[in-house]
This record gives C-alpha cells, structure tokens and sequence, in this order.
C-alpha cells in the first residue's frame, strides 16, 4: 500500500535560511507485540513528479512478535532501524515536492501460511529522532 504526500519546505531552512544540514540519521527504535512485519520506501519527486532518489528501499523496520506454536505473540521483538542521509540526499529533500510512501505488511512466516491470532491486548511502540550535522543559526 503507498500513498503521496505534498512536501514543501527546505531541510536547510529548518531553523534558519542560514542552516546547512550536510548529513542526518533518522533513527526508529520499535518494540512489536504483534504478529506482522512492516517494511517502507521513501520515493523524494520533484515538481514535475520525476524521481529524485528513495530512502529505506523495503527497509524492514518493524519485525514481527515472536509467536507461540498456536500462532499467539509470546514475546515482543525490539528492532533498532538507522537510515542515512548523506549530502546528496539532503539536497534532494531541499528539490522534494512530493513523497510517496510504500508500505509492505506481512505476518511473520507468511511463505508458510502460518496462522496468526490478533487480539486486542497487542501492542506497538515506536521511538524515533532525528540527529543532524552540519551549521544550525
């Protein structure tokens, strides 16, 4: 699943129209108590809707519950995700007038067919922040 969102602002504006970022890491810290995988696709269009680069490319960044043999999550399973932004990709960000965001969901052993259970005592959490370098005024 995906979907297009409008993107209109500058990185190197973020505070100030003095700011240069040359580099950041998004950083996502997820503990998942439920039994499905999700993985995602940053596509950074221009105006005209060309491609100008994508970020994660199906990065999975939240794995699946460890599940029991009837198909129950047992154990939640934190994963730690670091994705990169190098210059280039900051100056992309800065020409980005859209952003498509691709999803993929599967349950855990999905190859398989394993059965899942869900229930409503399952739960998802996500950190994440965000860490710069470059002249912030």
């Amino acid at each position: 699943m995906g979907d297009t969102l409008a993107f209109d602002f500058k990185v190197d504006e973020l505070f100030s129209s003095n700011t240069t970022i040359e580099e950041s890491v998004i950083k996502f810290v997820t503990t998942n108590g439920w039994p499905i995988e999700v993985a995602f696709t940053l596509e950074l269009l221009d105006g005209s809707g060309s491609l100008l680069t994508s970020i994660a490319n199906q990065e999975l960044i939240i794995e699946s519950g460890m599940l029991d043999a009837s198909g129950k999550v047992e154990t939640p399973t934190t994963k730690v995700t670091e994705l990169f932004c190098d210059s280039t990709c900051v100056n992309n960000l800065n020409e980005t007038k859209f952003v498509v965001i691709n999803v993929s969901a599967n349950t855990d052993d999905f190859s398989n067919q394993q059965a899942v259970k869900i229930y409503n005592d399952y739960k998802l959490g996500i950190d994440m922040a965000i860490m710069v370098a470059g002249r912030i005024f």
